[in-house]
């Protein structure tokens, strides 16, 4: 879903009683289009709004999270994949995350690298990004039939 308020793209799910909420936001690095992952697991939203320290808001169910964040991050790239494709002047676009501790960190790399993340430095951050070249991305769903 697109959010016009938060001008964002976001999923949001419940597992048991604990909301999983991802949402892309958009960024510009340069002239390039980017995304940030933006992931929270929490109890209730006040949370979020009371606490500037993400830290504190864990999830519970680790494995059912990360199940749900993967399906999420599917829908995302897809949802955001068809809605940039017709208004990009650019030949790509990128996807990135960063993280609040090396815990974290290494969990996002053992996830996102076998889905082509790689880390490097956006505006002297360090992150883990993937380019989307358009082109590669159109023959690959031309090839599956998906276009």
């Amino acid at each position: 879903m697109y959010s016009k308020e938060r001008e964002e793209f976001y999923e949001k799910e419940r597992i048991e009683n604990q909301t999983v909420y991802m949402a892309f936001q958009p960024d510009c690095i340069g002239e390039t289009l980017a995304f940030n992952i933006f992931l929270i697991v929490y109890n209730k939203k006040k949370q979020i709004n009371r606490s500037l320290n993400l830290k504190e808001i864990t999830g519970k169910n680790g494995f059912k999270t990360m199940a749900i964040a993967l399906k999420m991050l599917n829908k995302l790239e897809e949802e955001v994949y068809y809605s940039v494709i017709s208004n990009l002047k650019d030949n790509s676009y990128i996807i990135y995350c960063s993280w609040e501790d090396n815990r974290r960190r290494n969990t996002y790399y053992k996830v996102l690298s076998k889905r082509g993340f790689k880390f490097g430095n956006l505006e002297g951050k360090k992150v883990l990004f993937k380019k989307i070249e358009l082109e590669e991305e159109r023959r690959k769903k031309k090839i599956w039939g998906l276009e």
